[in-house]
């Protein structure tokens, strides 16, 4: 008996038309979901739903678009420099929690990143979540290329903005 026996037909017919269905379901349409966690400031994990019954819940890795927040797992390789990184990231983090942990947000995915997350741009009470991160300094533009090098002077004036 293979392991395919136990699912129900149905879903096992609807498998075989996956490949006619959309790569991302709500692909540039404003989605309303719900932030379950956030690893650090450009990655959250999101709920959604993917009927309008509310009935399938699914949980996603999001990538904030445009964006590079400092790492919460910098390498030991860097130093003080990333203990300073895992620092700032916390700060960001934290602050990050308070505006949006647990709350209804909206998102709009651009495309899926080279880790299956998706790339979307996270919109809470009208404000867009990258836009106003880049605003305060906390993070860096970013485009999908090289990451740039975080300097202990940017991640000294995010840590002391945000103590």
């Amino acid at each position: 008996m293979s392991s395919l026996d136990s699912f129900p037909q149905s879903l096992l017919e609807a498998l075989k038309n996956v490949k006619d269905a959309p790569k991302i379901i709500g692909a540039n349409e404003d989605i309303p979901c719900i932030v379950h966690s956030i690893w650090d400031a450009d990655t959250i994990k999101i709920i959604r739903f993917l009927d309008e019954e509310r009935k399938i819940p699914i949980m996603k890795s999001v990538r904030l678009a445009r964006i590079d927040a400092p790492e919460i797992t910098a390498k030991k390789k860097l130093g003080d420099l990333g203990i300073l990184q895992k620092e700032a990231s916390k700060k960001v983090k934290s602050f990050l929690e308070d505006l949006i942990l647990g709350k209804m947000i909206t998102i709009n995915i651009k495309s899926l990143d080279k880790y299956g997350r998706y790339l979307a741009e996270l919109i809470h009470d009208g404000n867009n979540m990258s836009d106003m991160l880049l605003e305060r300094g906390f993070v860096k533009k970013y485009d999908g290329g090289t990451k740039g090098v975080w300097t202990e002077e940017e991640l000294n004036l995010i840590i002391s903005e945000l103590d």
